[in-house]
């Protein structure tokens, strides 16, 4: 693995939940908050798609449509990293955009569970353990889907999620550097040592 002191490229040391990480966090919240069977909680564009449920049946899907990161990051060097090298955090703040679409007889009724669900503190303690805080549900939209020739009803809603993203990098700490000093009349060397 690249370090600051290989050069090149350095990847992070510390793994981030996104893609199947990320749904498997949704899927419990969004199954245990409107307490729908959990197979049929289901994430969007699977690779084999399960069959469509029943026309009677309450059914959900759910999947993360936009990711919005701060345009500037946080940088901290933490001389005592691991080994005793150093690293380096990166953070930043992400804004994830997540599509739930309930599908059904009573779409709505699951929809308004949903949303007013996630008001209780104790429906959103599983998502702070994981780091993402609520920022909000937004309007609900009753949109029929058309299956095998017959209307479904579907209610969309986006909720707004925020959580602080982490990455660690092995920079190592600098031991000792010699600089210039140039006030364009003279240089003057700096000699820099890390006692």
């Amino acid at each position: 693995m690249a370090t600051s002191a290989t050069g090149g490229y350095i990847a992070p040391t510390t793994p981030v939940a996104y893609d199947n990480e990320l749904d498997d966090i949704f899927h419990g919240c969004i199954q245990g908050i409107t307490a729908i069977d959990k197979k049929l909680v289901r994430p969007r564009w699977q690779p084999e798609p399960p069959n469509q449920p029943d026309f009677s049946v309450n059914w959900v899907a759910f999947g993360i449509t936009g990711i919005d990161g701060d345009r500037f990051s946080y940088h901290r060097h933490n001389p005592n990293g691991a080994g005793g090298l150093g690293t380096s955090d990166v953070e930043r703040d992400e804004r994830l955009k997540l599509l739930v679409s309930f599908y059904g007889p009573l779409a709505a009724g699951y929809q308004a569970r949903f949303a007013l669900g996630l008001q209780l503190s104790q429906n959103r303690d599983e998502l702070s353990a994981q780091g993402i805080k609520l920022v909000e549900v937004q309007e609900s939209f009753t949109l029929p889907a058309l299956f095998k020739e017959k209307w479904v009803k579907r209610v969309d809603s986006a909720v707004i999620f925020r959580r602080r993203v982490a990455r660690t990098y092995a920079i190592e700490n600098v031991e000792s550097a010699t600089v210039g000093l140039d006030n364009e009349h003279y240089i003057t060397p700096i000699n820099i040592t890390n006692p």
